[in-house]
């Protein structure tokens, strides 16, 4: 009884994420309120929440895991790509157009990056769609999470400065919670991928 049910729920859940990462209009919407919390975390407090949100989000490591996440539930390797871009771009407005209108300050380096970043990732979400469910990709995800996390620890949190390792609560929070979202993420991919080769098998099995 058990087993039905967590199998319910996660067919269930799994539905309704579906539902809602192929929805351009909730995946826009998601996307706008996340830029400007992600602002709003830049501007916070040191010492509070929404400052480790920031730096979190500020982080490619979250992109790598949202952007994979979407991916998976993706129909096919167009809407993939655009659920991908519906997201980041409409989140990456909204972020500097809350940067300029509260602050009033832009950064057009950090601008251009990040406008590659999502040019990336619509890429990357095109081309390694068909490839999802194959063992290698859980290697490459995983060998990218490993970069990423090293490059926010270094570069985003600044947890080395001056060739001397910096550590504080908040930055250790933060890679921490990097680390969980990998893991995580990796053995969701793991378990689609061997569901994917059991049904794939199994039908080859029926022919």
């Amino acid at each position: 009884m058990v087993i039905l049910s967590e199998r319910y729920f996660c067919c269930f859940g799994g539905r309704i994420l579906k539902k809602f990462f192929s929805n351009p209009i909730t995946l826009a919407v998601t996307g706008i309120f996340s830029g400007i919390l992600s602002k709003y975390g830049d501007l916070a407090e040191p010492s509070s929440l929404f400052s480790c949100f920031g730096l979190l989000s500020s982080g490619i490591l979250i992109w790598l895991v949202i952007c994979t996440g979407i991916m998976f539930v993706s129909s096919s390797k167009s809407q993939s790509a655009l659920s991908v871009a519906v997201y980041i771009f409409p989140m990456l407005a909204s972020y500097y157009l809350y940067s300029a209108i509260v602050i009033n300050y832009i950064w057009r380096n950090a601008i251009i990056f990040w406008l590659i970043m999502g040019v990336i990732s619509y890429i990357l979400a095109y081309c390694f769609y068909e490839k999802r469910y194959s063992p290698k990709f859980k290697f490459l995800f995983s060998g990218a999470a490993c970069v990423l996390i090293i490059y926010d620890a270094i570069v985003i949190n600044e947890m080395i400065i001056n060739y001397k390792l910096v550590l504080n609560e908040k930055n250790i929070f933060v890679i921490s919670i990097e680390i969980i979202l990998a893991i995580v993420a990796f053995f969701v991919i793991k378990n689609k991928s061997e569901k994917h080769s059991f049904e794939y098998n199994a039908k080859k099995a029926l022919t």
